[in-house]
């Protein structure tokens, strides 16, 4: 039997085991993973990481990954850290603090992003938009029509 089979929450924050070896989750790690985050937050280099919380705490992180699946607030604080990391991804990508390929590998493999191509157009041009020939309200002596547009 897996370990996710055998751990059941009942609501307060405690896990049951239903057998095997018992578990170590504790409900303080709720309030460790905000401290890890604040303890992240000082350092500009550094990426917040469901590994790195792991070695804080001095667990497995597949156990970090089985608690998630029973245990609700823990999950939610799991995913203050990928929302933490992913927000630091952009804005560090986009500013290039960061080596721009590995923000992408990292945003493709543990925020969802994909890479994509045009499969619509065939290559062919895209039509003018609709609003290309569209004239704002200004003064008439101020339109240019035509060829002095051009000039």
């Amino acid at each position: 039997m897996k370990i996710g089979q055998q751990l059941q929450s009942n609501g307060k924050g405690i896990i049951k085991n239903q057998g095997g070896r018992p578990t170590k989750y504790k409900k303080s790690y709720i309030a460790k993973v905000d401290d890890y985050l604040l303890k992240m937050s000082k350092y500009k280099d550094k990426l917040p990481t469901i590994e790195g919380l792991s070695i804080e705490l001095g667990i497995a992180v597949s156990s970090i990954y089985e608690w998630m699946k029973v245990e609700d607030r823990f999950s939610e604080a799991i995913q203050r850290i990928k929302t933490v990391q992913h927000e630091k991804l952009v804005n560090d990508g986009v500013y290039r603090k960061t080596n721009s390929p590995i923000v992408k590998l990292i945003l493709m493999n543990n925020h969802g992003y994909k890479e994509r191509t045009d499969t619509t157009s065939d290559n062919k041009a895209l039509p003018t938009p609709l609003l290309q020939n569209l004239t704002i309200n200004a003064p008439k002596d101020e339109v240019l029509e035509g060829e002095e547009v051009l000039k």
